[in-house]
């Protein structure tokens, strides 16, 4: 998985350096791999196909499916042999980043599973583009708009460029149950602390799952988009497991907030 760091400079270099970044997503990306030399992997008949082969047959796969626990690594790899064959090299820094100096200058490359970002100038990245499709069946997303679940606007004038996450921050308002008429100042209550009770005080099991997916959320937005929340959603992660009222209640007021 690409660092957050890596995706943060390849903006800015885009908006300072005025480069076109670009979108492809491959499509059936898990289809591609195929498992390491000696290892067989097989599957049941799937349903709806018994009446083809007898009730005791299993099925050897010659490729990756979805769900097997090869798929992803074994697309990765054909993105590695994809991109050496391109002329690419991989940074030490960030494995899922590739970069090539060509005569339109410098090309780079983000991997985020089968999400494939180009950025460079634009003829460069189009000619870059080409080559990948040429290797697999991809859907030309286009211009960056989107990317790791944040709206993204530039202003090339101005100079600067601006994550939000609208889908996100409406999903507080749909999925949980928030007093919109309190919209407190601070993420958390200052003073207070969140202590860690005693079995008999937490919330049922279904408040749990709640407060597990509301802080999971709570997680993404503090590392793309809202930094000032990092203190609160930090300790709101510490009771992942064994939530109480008193957390639940902190989870509520970060998303107020």
């Amino acid at each position: 998985m690409v660092s957050g760091a890596t995706i943060h400079i390849v903006l800015i270099m885009i908006i300072m350096a005025g480069w076109c970044a670009e979108l492809l997503d491959v499509k059936g990306a898990f289809l591609h791999g195929t498992f390491e030399k000696g290892r067989k992997v097989y599957m049941e008949v799937p349903q709806g196909f018994e009446q083809f082969y007898p009730w005791n047959f299993v099925l050897l796969l010659l490729k990756t499916l979805y769900g097997t626990k090869q798929a992803a690594k074994a697309f990765w790899l054909k993105l590695l042999e994809a991109f050496r064959g391109m002329n690419y090299t991989r940074s030490k820094a960030d494995p899922c980043l590739y970069f090539k100096w060509t005569l339109l200058g410098l090309v780079r490359w983000i991997s985020w599973v089968d999400d494939c970002l180009i950025a460079g100038k634009r003829e460069a990245v189009q000619k870059a583009k080409a080559e990948m499709m040429a290797r697999f069946d991809c859907d030309a997303v286009g211009e960056l708009k989107e990317y790791v679940g944040c709206k993204i606007d530039f202003n090339r004038e101005e100079g600067w460029i601006k994550l939000t996450q609208p889908v996100l921050m409406q999903s507080f308002q749909d999925e949980f149950e928030l007093d919109e008429s309190d919209r407190p100042r601070t993420p958390a209550t200052p003073g207070e602390v969140l202590q860690k009770g005693q079995p008999e005080d937490e919330v049922p099991a279904e408040e749990q799952s709640t407060y597990r997916s509301g802080t999971g959320k709570l997680l993404h937005v503090m590392k793309w988009t809202r930094p000032e929340i990092l203190n609160a959603v930090r300790e709101l992660s510490r009771f992942m497991s064994g939530a109480m009222k008193a957390h639940m209640k902190a989870m509520y007021r970060v998303m107020n907030y």
